[in-house]
This record gives structure tokens, C-alpha cells and sequence, in this order.
């Protein structure tokens, strides 16, 4: 080796480790910068082209060291198990945040709402049965009925006008895009876009060994990660440094190219909102529906589920039935008592005889009490409303004398207020089965509140799960002021040591060439 070739080496070797203590430099300021994966300057064996095979021949080729990458500690299979995570936490954390949104209508069926309301309905079908011709009594009657018809109204509309907030009314198709979900789609569609220009950008300096891809597949890996949190997906690394992304089946972003956005259309009341694939390349539907994929995860599976009717989940739909099913159920049975007609064994209602001016039963059949077709119309007939006489306290055998003089009897009044606990009155429950009114109430909330202790139970543990993820990857990636000071010294050790040799093989050469004169 000559003193021009070490001089020359060592040269090369103070320009390397100046680099390796810029890249340590770098680690260290970026420290806290969210997202940040740690760099390292990789060190190679340089050699020069030789024709020779023998020692000197060898000893000539010798170049010292290049640095021939600054490479990223960013690991893909790390990222994955973050991602991951980050989907089944982000989807249990949005659920149990609009569940708790919608807590407060629940609770109106509960102890203090509807079902207080409807026992202070038979507190007042009870009065009637004591005082079956007292005004009072009879108006008392009717306003617990409204107040009953007011709740299940009222608590029918909240939970209607959230869900219609959340996917749209799918009766009048242009609001779906101004939902929610809607606005998830479009926050999503936008990260594509954003992922779509990163990756072009990485491509086109895959090529490079200086490192500048570095802070792009961080800029990369924050993207996914934003969208992990509101779909889950399939992220494959490709040779050109890009990557694919993939919800399901359906291919969303290859390199710089978004093959597949996202778009909302109108569905149905189980399913009002539907998530669809919209070709870039063709501008057509590629994808009819990507609920079912979508639903694995995410703010947006949590935002679909609670609106959809999904197996063995209690969403606003499934919520909204059972309304309906006690409603109609409550009406069917109440009416069927009002208008309870067995031969010539009749429920009857109080007029007044045109003749007397008396009171006396009436041999019509009584007004239904409640009408509507469930829990959003349910009301008090408007009949009863004007003359709550119309209501059928009595039961009487029709085929008898007299049977119209008998206004005090309250018979038919007994057989409604025994509706509230018993099966065998002549009462259609319908779809709520064996339950008693306030029993069904019961499990809704019960069921509810259990649904909402599970979700939040499994938030917690998937939110363990991916801080376990972060703290996992961050062991690796993250910035280790002792590891970057053990760089630190031994970078500056060997950039010191090069210098001696620059500066020895300097005086050297500076000694010869004196000799020489």
C-alpha cells in the first residue's frame, strides 16, 4: 500500500464517520418526532478493480470503507401487528363511544322512563276498575295512555334521528354522503390519495442510497396507520419500495395509483348504508358492497354495525324492533281488552241514554284504545281522546235484561289491569313471547348495558394489545440516546483515529519530499 493510497483511505474514512455522526446527529434531534424510525449509516469493504491475483495486487485494490446505505430500523412485520391492533382498538373504542352516545335514550326505558309510564298506566286502568264512572278517573286514564304513546314516540325519534346521522335517511338517498359514515368514506378516500403520491415518490428514489426514502416511509407508515384506524387492511411491500394496499378482495392503492376508492349509496332499514368500490380506471362500481369486509374492524366497521342488523349484536336497528315489537305488542293486547267481544259476553263503553239522560252502556264495539303501526305513530284514538266515556270499563253478558244499566261494572277494566304480569288473559303478546310489558323493558336495558361492559371490556384489552404493539416496535425503531452515544463514541473514536493516520502519512510524505530536495 502507498502513503497516497492510505492518505487517500483515510481520507474516505474521516468523510465517512463525519456522515455516520450526521446520521446520529439526526436520530438524536428527531428523538420525539411522532412517528420517526431510527437511521444508521451502513458501513462496506471498498475495493478497486484489480488484473493481478497476487498479495500486492490485492494489497492495491484495498479502498477502505464506504458507506453504501443509511438504512432504516423501520420493520414491516412490526408495522403489520401495529395496524392491526390499532383496527380492533380503534373499533372498539368508536363503538363503545356511540353506544354510550345513545346510553341516555336507552335509559328511557328503564325504571324512570317508559317503563314508569306504563306502570302508571295500570295505576290508572286500577283506579278505573274502582271508579269506573268518574270523570276524573276516565281523563286520568287517558293521559296515562298519551304519556305511554309520548314515550314510545319520543324514544322511537332519538334513536331514529341518530341513526340517520350516522348512515343517512335511506329513504331519500342524497344524504348518505352527509352522513357519518359518509364523512368517514371521505376521510378515507383522501388518506388513498395521500398514500397513493407517497408511494409514487418512493419509487422514484428507490434507487438511491443516501437514505432520502427514509422519512417518506415514515410519512408511508403514519398514513396506514391513520387508515388501520378506520378500516382494516392487507398492506403488501413490493420490490419498487411502494406498496399495495388491500381491503379484502379489493385492491385499493397499487404504487402510485388509487385502483379503488370508496362511496356510500342508500340501502335498506336493516342495512341503510351501503360501502361500495368505485374503479378509478372505468369510473363504475367494482365492488357492490364491502360491509361484510369492512365490518372486521375500524371506526368505520363500528360506525356500519351499529347500523346494520348483524347476528348476536344489539345495533340501533335490532333496538328499534324491540320498540316496535312492545309497541304493537302493549297496542294489540290493550285493544283486543277495549274491544274483547265473546258472544254475547261484551266489553262496553258509557253513553248516555237520549230518553234519561242517564248513563248507560253502549252495544257498539268500543273504539280501539291505541292506533298506529308501532312504536313511531303509536297514540291515543283521537275518539277516545274527545269522550274517554268510549273507554270500556265494563264487561257484561249482553243476552241479559238490563244488561245496559249496569255502568258500574268494571270488569273489562280487571281483565286489562291483569294484562300487565299475567299469560292468560285474553291478551296476544306476540313477538315479545312470555315477557310481561315491563319485564320485556327490562331486558333491553339489561341487554344493553351487558352488550356495552363487553365492548369496553374488549377495548380495553385490544388497546393493551396495540400499546404492547407500539411499545414492541418502538424497542426497535425508536431513538436510544445510550445506543446513539455508544455510536456517537465510536464514530468519533474512529474519525479520530483516521485523522492520526491523515495527519501521520501528511508528515511523511512532507519528510520525503524534503528528502528528495
Amino acid at each position: 500500500m502507498t502513503l497516497i493510497q492510505a492518505m487517500g483511505i483515510s481520507r474516505e474514512s474521516l468523510v465517512n464517520n463525519q456522515y455516520a455522526l450526521t446520521v446520529v446527529s439526526h436520530n438524536v434531534a428527531n428523538m420525539n418526532t411522532e412517528g420517526y424510525s431510527r437511521q444508521k449509516a451502513i458501513f462496506n469493504e471498498l475495493r478497486y478493480l484489480n488484473s493481478g491475483s497476487s498479495v500486492t495486487s490485492a494489497i492495491y485494490s484495498l479502498g477502505g470503507a464506504e458507506i453504501s446505505n443509511i438504512q432504516s430500523y423501520a420493520d414491516m412485520a412490526l408495522n403489520t401487528m401495529v395496524r392491526d391492533t390499532n383496527s380492533e382498538a380503534a373499533y372498539y373504542d368508536e363503538l363503545a363511544k356511540l353506544m354510550g352516545d345513545i346510553e341516555s335514550y336507552i335509559d328511557q326505558l328503564g325504571d324512570d322512563g317508559l317503563i314508569a309510564k306504563i306502570s302508571n298506566f295500570y295505576t290508572a286502568v286500577n283506579n278505573l276498575t274502582n271508579s269506573p264512572t268518574d270523570s276524573s278517573t276516565r281523563n286520568s286514564f287517558v293521559q296515562a295512555a298519551d304519556n305511554v304513546a309520548d314515550a314510545f314516540n319520543l324514544i322511537y325519534s332519538q334513536l331514529e334521528e341518530y341513526k340517520n346521522g350516522m348512515s343517512g335517511d335511506y329513504t331519500i338517498p342524497s344524504t348518505a354522503a352527509n352522513s357519518a359514515i359518509g364523512l368517514s368514506v371521505n376521510a378515507i378516500n383522501q388518506k388513498l390519495e395521500e398514500l397513493a403520491a407517497v408511494n409514487n415518490k418512493i419509487s422514484r428514489l428507490a434507487s438511491s442510497v443516501d437514505g432520502a426514502t427514509n422519512s417518506l416511509i415514515d410519512a408511508r407508515e403514519k398514513i396506514l396507520e391513520e387508515l388501520s384506524s378506520y378500516i382494516p387492511l392487507n398492506v403488501k411491500e413490493e420490490t419498487s419500495g411502494s406498496v399495495t394496499v388491500k381491503l379484502g378482495d379489493v385492491t385499493l392503492v397499487s404504487g402510485g395509483t388509487v385502483d379503488n376508492s370508496l362511496q356510500v349509496v342508500s340501502g335498506d332499514f336493516n342495512n341503510p348504508i351501503i360501502v361500495q368500490t368505485v374503479s378509478s380506471l372505468t369510473n363504475t362500481v367494482s365492488c357492490d358492497s364491502l360491509n361484510d369486509f369492512v365490518g372486521e374492524g375500524g371506526i368505520l366497521g363500528a360506525q356500519l354495525d351499529l347500523v346494520s342488523n348483524e347476528d348476536g349484536f344489539i345495533s340501533i336497528n335490532k333496538m328499534l324492533d324491540q320498540l316496535d315489537n312492545l309497541a304493537t305488542s302493549f297496542m294489540t293486547t290493550i285493544n283486543g281488552v277495549q274491544q274483547y267481544a265473546n258472544g254475547d259476553i261484551k266489553a262496553c263503553y258509557i253513553t248516555t241514554d237520549p230518553v234519561t239522560g242517564n248513563m248507560i252502556l253502549s252495544g257498539e264495539t268500543p273504539p280501539a284504545l291505541f292506533t298506529g303501526t308501532g312504536a313511531k305513530d303509536m297514540k291515543v284514538n283521537a275518539a277516545i281522546s274527545a269522550d274517554p266515556k268510549k273507554i270500556a270499563a265494563a264487561r257484561v253478558d249482553t243476552s241479559k235484561a238490563d244488561w245496559n244499566l249496569a255502568v258500574g261494572n268494571s270488569s273489562n277494566a280487571l281483565d286489562m289491569f291483569q294484562t300487565r304480569g299475567a299469560y292468560n288473559v285474553s291478551s296476544v303478546r306476540g313477538p315479545i313471547g312470555d315477557y310481561t310489558f315491563e319485564g320485556y323493558l327490562t331486558s333491553i336495558t339489561t341487554n344493553f348495558a351487558a352488550q356495552l361492559a363487553d365492548i369496553k371490556s374488549n377495548g380495553t384489552i385490544c388497546d393493551s394489545l396495540y400499546e404492547a404493539a407500539l411499545t414492541r416496535r418502538d424497542s426497535t425503531v425508536a431513538v436510544n440516546l445510550d445506543e446513539e452515544l455508544s455510536d456517537m463514541i465510536k464514530f468519533q473514536r474512529a474519525y479520530e483515529a483516521s485523522a492520526r493516520v491523515f495527519s501521520t502519512v501528511d508528515s511523511l510524505l512532507e519528510t520525503l519530499t524534503a528528502l528528495g530536495r
